[in-house]
């Protein structure tokens, strides 16, 4: 599997295209896959997919995109981690590794955007109410995604005084 397969090459372009036409404020990488796995009981395919997915794919996409908000001098680029990202756990090597490399993008390119006024936030996930975690005893305790989604959108107002880089939003209850 290559990012082509995630990100064709013709999307990538005609998201160009409008962007160029219309112009693009925000970005938001919210792509993801979860794989719970011990690391010896991964296949090396599945460990490629979870990093083309949770990390290439954003490479790919902002790398399409940040020219675009460099050339007009402001942009957001919103990228959704995970508390994965920041700390490791058991059976999650693949996950953790991808999020962990995601955390370390933003970081980096946090140097290149603020010479350009784009701002880049990396907003960290605890546990969401999703199909993912649907199984799972505690599910009505964990994140709805309806809150998470307005906390975002908060998070795109234009603030001139400040510029966040991580937020983390965890669940309420335990």
């Amino acid at each position: 599997m290559v990012v082509g397969d995630l990100v064709e090459k013709d999307t990538i372009r005609k998201i160009q295209i409008i962007s160029e036409k219309k112009g693009i404020d925000v970005l938001i990488n919210n792509a993801g896959i979860y794989l719970n796995k011990p690391f010896l009981e991964t296949s090396m395919e599945e460990f490629r997919k979870v990093i083309e997915t949770n990390f290439m794919a954003v490479v790919s996409l902002t790398y399409a995109l940040f020219p675009i908000m460099q050339s007009k001098g402001s942009g957001l680029i919103i990228n959704i981690n995970s508390l994965a990202g920041k700390n490791g756990s058991d059976g999650e090597a693949a996950y953790c590794a991808s999020k962990h490399a995601l955390r370390g993008f933003s970081s980096s390119l946090q140097f290149d955007a603020t010479k350009y006024g784009i701002r880049i936030i990396d907003v960290y996930l605890g546990a969401m109410q999703t199909r993912m975690t649907e199984k799972r005893e505690n599910h009505d305790r964990l994140i709805k995604p309806d809150q998470a989604s307005e906390m975002i959108i908060n998070i795109c107002e234009n603030y001139d005084s400040l510029r966040a880089t991580e937020i983390d939003l965890m669940r309420a209850n335990y």
